[in-house]
């Protein structure tokens, strides 16, 4: 998302602003539906599914959570 603005407008993101998207809820569903896509097309491509969705949860919380809070569950 940050890389197409920076393409269709050559400006940078303010990365306070993407933080700030991150953590809202839209947001969060934003890494999840992409979190997730990842974590299906790896399963698909042979990777075990436990593995491969803990991974996708794991991507969630890094992304969408606030520096210093605690993750989301």
């Amino acid at each position: 998302m940050g890389l197409g603005r920076h393409v269709d407008s050559g400006e940078r993101l303010d990365p306070n602003a993407a933080a700030v998207f991150l953590t809202s809820p839209d947001g969060v569903e934003f890494v999840r539906i992409a979190a997730t896509g990842w974590a299906a097309a790896a399963v698909a491509d042979g990777d075990e599914p436990p593995a491969a969705w803990q991974a996708a949860e794991r991507t969630v919380a890094f992304y969408a959570t606030p520096p210093g809070a605690a993750p989301r569950g």
